[in-house]
């Protein structure tokens, strides 16, 4: 038996023998004469998956945008655009374990190829809705329930897969430069998207049409991108176990996580951040159009303005040595809390500008250390369940925004914001005098 960081041989007691690790080739490059934070990129399969990132950054940054602003443009309910994001949670909750099953068993490469492939068709499916004329609210529902169902069984296979490549002495630096890349897409793939609604005639439905096409076109790319990376099988030997014994594997994922205590840390400080994060970023493109009375070239514009922020605060944290930084995702989390309420209050468009290009900074440190911690404290023959769990936490985090987007409907955006802001001070103070801000 291996142990994670943070795990220790008593824990044994309480997880099932695992199956049998498999030792896993790695291409082994010199060390790296430049940034750390760039390191990653000398391993060449490395450099291949990162390529097939951006067929994935650039749809998800447009659909984060157009995901709810649509929903909006439909109904002007921000209600309706929590329904449209709660259709997703659902199945995300309930496969996200098998997610986790998938990354440790079946070559990861070709999890993410299929699931890429089947989110392009998923995004052809609303521009075929959009073409003819018969988008609805309902069709999204359908898409997010769709798109709900892909993302948890491909994610964990994702974040495994970085480790798997680079190992744990380049993962800081692979896990920054992943959240560089999408950073950079999320800086420039809003502004022009928001441009072309802006050019296009009709209003934003109209306008959504060719957006979904790109979407899809990126998709299909990004399986391509993918074909180089070859040579890393399944983390563990599944060896024809029955579904009995799959799903004791699963349970042994959930054992894993709840006996390691720096892993679990993680996964609960994450939840109750993310929880509070989410509203803000998801309707955050109906916010500008409703209360600053931005058109689509603006929103899309001030969107782009946060990804400046997060590839500035990726580099940051991709060059930061290995040490508190536990301490640093909480007072990031902390610092996020302060621009959140800002922007609650925030009239002025130049202000809003500048509010949310600062918001890039620690949004940037908490995805990137709360995703390395979970990798690094996890032991290799659990890294895919672990993932799982991270990707569960962000299907219960949607029930957030759902809640939220009604709440907003009733009290008004502007105090759910601050109101959220609140929460999230409260918490940091909190997780601050906990394991988690102990953690290097």
């Amino acid at each position: 038996m291996r142990y994670g960081p943070g795990s220790s041989p008593h824990m044994t007691n309480h997880i099932a023998p695992t199956p049998q690790t498999i030792k896993v080739p790695r291409q082994h490059s010199d060390q790296p004469s430049g940034p750390r934070a760039f390191a990653a990129l000398k391993n060449t399969s490395f450099r291949w998956f990162y390529l097939s990132m951006y067929g994935h950054f650039i749809p998800m940054n447009m659909q984060m945008v157009i995901k709810p602003w649509l929903p909006y443009a439909l109904t002007g309910s921000y209600g309706w655009a929590g329904w449209v994001t709660l259709a997703g949670a659902i199945p995300m909750l309930v496969l996200s374990p098998i997610g986790g099953l998938l990354a440790d068993r079946v070559p990861k490469q070709k999890i993410i190829q299929i699931g890429q492939l089947l989110n392009g068709f998923n995004s052809m499916y609303i521009f075929a809705m959009l073409v003819m004329g018969m988008m609805d609210i309902y069709h999204l529902i359908i898409a997010g329930v769709i798109h709900g169902a892909i993302m948890p069984l491909m994610m964990p296979a994702r974040q495994a897969l970085i480790a798997q490549i680079l190992g744990k002495d380049q993962l800081t630096s692979g896990v920054a430069l992943s959240g560089a890349g999408m950073a950079i897409t999320r800086a420039v793939a809003p502004p022009l998207m928001a441009l072309g609604l802006f050019l296009v005639p009709g209003d934003l439905v109209a306008g959504s049409t060719w957006v979904y096409l790109v979407m899809a076109i990126a998709y299909f790319g990004a399986v391509f991108a993918l074909m180089p990376v070859k040579g890393y099988p399944a983390s563990v030997e599944s060896g024809g176990r029955s579904l009995k014994a799959a799903f004791g594997d699963i349970v042994q994922g959930f054992n894993y996580a709840r006996t390691n205590l720096s892993v679990r840390s993680v996964l609960v400080a994450n939840f109750f951040i993310v929880i509070f994060v989410m509203p803000f970023h998801t309707l955050l493109a109906p916010f500008l159009e409703n209360e600053l009375q931005a058109d689509e070239l603006t929103v899309g514009l001030l969107y782009g303005l946060t990804g400046v922020g997060t590839i500035l605060g990726s580099f940051l944290i991709g060059n930061m040595l290995p040490k508190n930084r536990g301490r640093v995702l909480v007072l990031a989390a902390a610092f996020l809390s302060v621009i959140i309420a800002v922007l609650a209050i925030s009239e002025p468009v130049l202000l809003t500008a500048f509010v949310l290009l600062l918001s890039g900074l620690p949004q940037a440190a908490r995805q990137t250390l709360s995703n390395v911690l979970v990798q690094s404290y996890s032991a290799d023959e659990y890294r895919g369940r672990v993932s799982s769990l991270y990707m569960m936490e962000f299907g219960f985090t949607m029930f957030g925004v759902f809640l939220f987007g009604q709440l907003a409907d009733l009290i008004g955006i502007r105090t759910g914001l601050f109101l959220t802001a609140i929460a999230l001070l409260i918490v940091c103070l909190i997780l601050l005098r906990s394991k988690v801000s102990k953690l290097d």
